[in-house]
């Protein structure tokens, strides 16, 4: 297992309210399981463009934004 670092970082009420419940059914994830995991998935899995559209969005802006993700089965040549 890599070695992780410490940070602090701020997060909105609102995420970390969603981020707890996502949590509350699933106790064997701790919270930084959950933010390191999706942090990991979007800079290893997303574009440049990707990235750079979820961080410029603001939710009193563009509050209709969506996206998605999928784990596939790499195929087998």
């Amino acid at each position: 297992m890599e070695n992780k670092k410490l940070i602090s970082a701020r997060l909105s009420p609102h995420t970390l309210a969603k981020i707890d419940a996502f949590v509350t059914n699933r106790r064997y994830w701790k919270r930084n399981t959950v933010i390191s995991n999706v942090l990991d998935t979007v800079f290893e899995c997303f574009d440049e463009k990707a990235i750079y559209d979820m961080v410029r969005r603001h939710h009193h802006f563009n509050p209709d934004a969506h996206g998605s993700f999928s784990l596939e089965k790499a195929s087998s040549v």
